[in-house]
C-alpha cells in the first residue's frame, strides 16, 4: 500500500502570505467559488487559510472512498494520549482503532447514531428548536437575546433527549 498523501500534496490555488486562499472564496457565493476551484484544480484540492490547510473533496466517488469505514484509522493526539495515561484509561476518544475498548465503545454508539435513530430523534429535536423560537417570540420588542446561552441550552436539551 502506498503512503497516504499529505494535504500539501494536493493541487490548489496559490495563496497569499499569511492569508492563504481566503480571497479565492467569494463569501456571497461560496459554493459557486468551490465549484469553480474544483473545475480548475480537480476533484480533490487544497485551500490554505490562516488556520492551516483544508482538503476539499468534490466528487461522489472520492467522498464515498473517504467515508469507507474499512479505511477508518483513528489518530490519538497529544492531549488525548495524556488523558488515556491518566485516570480516564482507554475508551472511544482515548484508544487506538485496534484497541478492543475502542471497538466496544464504538459498537455501543453505532445504534443510537444510526440513520434510522437520527430520523427518530428529528421530531424531538424540532420540538426543542420550536420551544426556543416560542421563547424568543414572547420577548418584548427590543429585549436582548443571549444567543450563546440559548444555543448552549438548546444543544444540551437536544443531547439529553
Amino acid at each position: 500500500m502506498s503512503e497516504p498523501l499529505a494535504p500539501e500534496d494536493f493541487p490548489g490555488p496559490k495563496g497569499l502570505p499569511f492569508l492563504g486562499n481566503v480571497r479565492a472564496i467569494d463569501l456571497s457565493q461560496p459554493l459557486e467559488s468551490l465549484i469553480s476551484l474544483a473545475r480548475e484544480y480537480g476533484p480533490i484540492l487544497k485551500l490554505t487559510t490562516p488556520g492551516g490547510i483544508s482538503v476539499v473533496v468534490s466528487c461522489v466517488e472520492e467522498v464515498s472512498e473517504i467515508c469507507d469505514d474499512a479505511r477508518f484509522e483513528k489518530v490519538i493526539t497529544a492531549g488525548l494520549s495524556i488523558l488515556a495515561e491518566g485516570p480516564v484509561d482507554a475508551g472511544l476518544f482515548t484508544a487506538e482503532t485496534d484497541d478492543p475498548m475502542w471497538a466496544r465503545a464504538h459498537g455501543i454508539l453505532m445504534a443510537p447514531f444510526s440513520m434510522q435513530a437520527m430520523r427518530d430523534y428529528m421530531p424531538a429535536m424540532i420540538d426543542v428548536a420550536d420551544q426556543l423560537m416560542e421563547k424568543w417570540d414572547r420577548l418584548n420588542p427590543g429585549e436582548e437575546i443571549d444567543v450563546p446561552a440559548d444555543m448552549t441550552r438548546l444543544t444540551l436539551d437536544t443531547i439529553a433527549l
